[in-house]
């Protein structure tokens, strides 16, 4: 019922020519009064987001989504960004690991997304820290003559052990977080292809929602081109919370391109593989420029096999 009705109230898309093509918003338009039950769940510097349901013409089918909405009027940055992101989410087509939009109320400029009831992925991977089942196999380290070495831990190996299949669809392993990050990637190629770029305040977990065990998908999106260089984006600023996840080169010169994105994308797998840590470099926000450009790197995830 709710694929159905989910197509009943999106159009389809066909992928741009180019993410610069005028998007039309009329095509998507929603009657406010056909939204009820508007729950708040979040807020930030980028937005808010609530949760509705979605009518259509009393007939008695319903459908969850998200309301992404400007809660701060009277802020310029924020309003421009919510406009960036209608834009680029009436221009790119269905894709199992991106949200889709479903329409939008221009009234009140909201944008109405698909819904994921499970959450943000980082809260997900806390929730289910007690009983994660690492599949990681550790060696012996300092083994001689067939003696253990005791005085040093085991030594982690890419082998991955088994794992006994489970009815629990609330279980998590090792392999779920292989899965967890090929589905990252997979949306990120795609946006790549359409020239969006995963700047490095969505790459954060928080931004990637489940909508089943198995799936999820990229959240927020944001463009950025100058004129001189289509593989390049202007970066204005960046703000001290997502400097954990913005590449040494965006820090620097201001600019972002595929290759600052893999270095968020890296960002991301340490939050995955440390089952929702933040990341920590142990030093202060502002020496984190200079812990980077001397060689200094994030600590190796608990969970992370050596080879990824």
């Amino acid at each position: 019922m709710g694929c159905c009705l989910c197509k009943f109230f999106r159009k389809r898309r066909e992928p741009p020519a180019s993410i610069s093509d005028e998007p039309r918003p009329q095509s998507f338009s929603i009657d406010e009064k056909d939204l009820k039950d508007l729950v708040q769940i979040e807020g930030g510097c980028f937005g808010s987001v609530r949760k509705a349901i979605l009518t259509k013409n009393n007939s008695g089918s319903r459908l969850n989504v998200f309301i992404k909405y400007n809660d701060r009027p009277h802020d310029t940055n924020q309003f421009k960004q919510l406009l960036n992101e209608r834009d680029i989410l009436c221009s790119l087509d269905s894709h199992p690991n991106i949200v889709s939009l479903i329409g939008l109320v221009p009234a009140r400029n909201w944008i109405i997304l698909e819904y994921a009831d499970g959450g943000n992925l980082v809260t997900y991977l806390r929730h289910h820290l007690e009983v994660f089942i690492d599949q990681i196999v550790y060696s012996s380290s300092g083994n001689l003559k067939g003696y253990m070495n005791f005085t040093n831990p085991p030594c982690k190996t890419d082998e991955l052990k088994r794992a006994e299949m489970s009815d629990d669809l609330d279980s998590l392993c090792t392999i779920d977080l292989f899965a967890f990050a090929y589905q990252i990637a997979n949306g990120m190629k795609y946006l790549a292809s359409v020239k969006v770029c995963q700047k490095a305040k969505i790459m954060k977990m928080e931004n990637h929602f489940l909508v089943c065990p198995s799936r999820f998908m990229s959240f927020q999106y944001s463009i950025d081109k100058s004129k001189n260089d289509s593989n390049r984006r202007i970066v204005k600023q960046v703000e001290p919370l997502r400097l954990l996840w913005t590449a040494p080169e965006t820090m620097q010169k201001n600019t972002s391109n595929e290759k600052s994105d893999v270095w968020s994308f890296a960002v991301c797998l340490y939050e995955l593989f440390s089952l929702g840590e933040a990341p920590d470099a142990g030093v202060r926000f502002e020496d984190f420029h200079v812990f980077l450009k001397s060689g200094g790197r994030f600590s190796e995830p608990a969970y992370c096999p050596p080879r990824m």
